[in-house]
């Protein structure tokens, strides 16, 4: 946990992981380039815990952000990837250490990259292709200080890999739906902090699975361009890591930080271009 006056930290893993249609995959020319641009925005709700349940600090608010991403098609296997970028101010709704009531603004900053594979594994060209890959997320989180608490600066990292079904389920005219559904797990997640008075300090977390529920919607606005919305349901899961006595310029104190348990659920939706060559 934080030192006195200090915030208990905010924990948001939004994130949301930003992909193009599966109809990118499933309905493409049998080998062909596609590049996919676009807007998105997010809805999450967080909660941080302790052992026995208690709810330390929660936010609820919006994120906006940019998506890209680039791959290729070819017979039933595609490549794909992909970078995306969130920025923006949320409210702050916690407590100091000392159980101070505390509300105060974070300013977020969350950059993700990814790889992923797909290959159709049914007797069907648009249902179901199973996809697999790995990616990398930083998320810089700078806490507000307020007149009674000092702020903080957190630094999350983390490569993680992914699985999971995609496809078609629903095609008229020049619309189309899909479903595609990804298990997630982060890799040796580790978070730094940056707290005024101490030294900077790195700490281990633990992890769970997370999962992301999309339903793209398809509309063909020409002979390469498409139009697609994607709604989807986000869960990010961290568990508590390893405790360190925090540092004062080399000097030990009687004060050490560690990370609660989090969770974070997220309702978000996308709007991208999508152009094939």
């Amino acid at each position: 946990m934080l030192p006195r006056q200090h915030p208990s930290k905010f924990h948001v893993l939004s994130i949301l992981i930003l992909w193009g249609s599966p109809n990118s995959f499933a309905q493409a020319d049998p080998s062909s380039y596609f590049v996919h641009a676009g807007l998105s925005v997010q809805s999450f709700r967080y909660q941080e815990t302790d052992a026995h349940n208690n709810v330390l600090d929660r936010e609820a608010g919006l994120l906006p952000g940019l998506v890209i991403e680039a791959g290729k098609h070819l017979d039933r296997y595609s490549g794909l990837i992909s970078a995306s970028l969130h920025k923006g101010t949320i409210p702050y709704d916690g407590q100091t250490q000392g159980g101070s009531p505390l509300m105060t603004e974070t300013r977020e900053r969350i950059v993700d990259v990814a790889a992923l594979i797909k290959t159709g594994i049914g007797p069907y060209t648009d249902f179901p292709w199973l996809s697999a890959g790995f990616g990398y997320r930083e998320w810089r989180r700078d806490i507000q200080p307020t007149n009674s608490a000092a702020g903080l600066f957190e630094t999350y990292r983390w490569p993680y890999w992914m699985i999971g079904l995609t496809g078609d389920v629903f095609q008229k005219g020049l619309w189309k739906a899909g479903l595609d559904w990804r298990l997630m797990r982060p890799i040796h997640p580790t978070i730094e902090l940056d707290a005024n008075d101490f030294d900077p300090l790195t700490l281990s977390l633990g992890s769970t699975y997370s999962f992301n529920v999309g339903f793209p919607i398809e509309y063909r606005a020409g002979t390469k361009q498409t139009v697609v919305i994607r709604p989807y349901w986000q869960s990010w899961h961290l568990r508590q890591g390893n405790s360190k006595r925090l540092y004062s310029n080399g000097i030990p104190t009687d004060y050490s930080a560690h990370e609660p348990d989090s969770e974070t659920r997220i309702l978000g939706i996308t709007a991208t271009l999508r152009f094939a060559h």
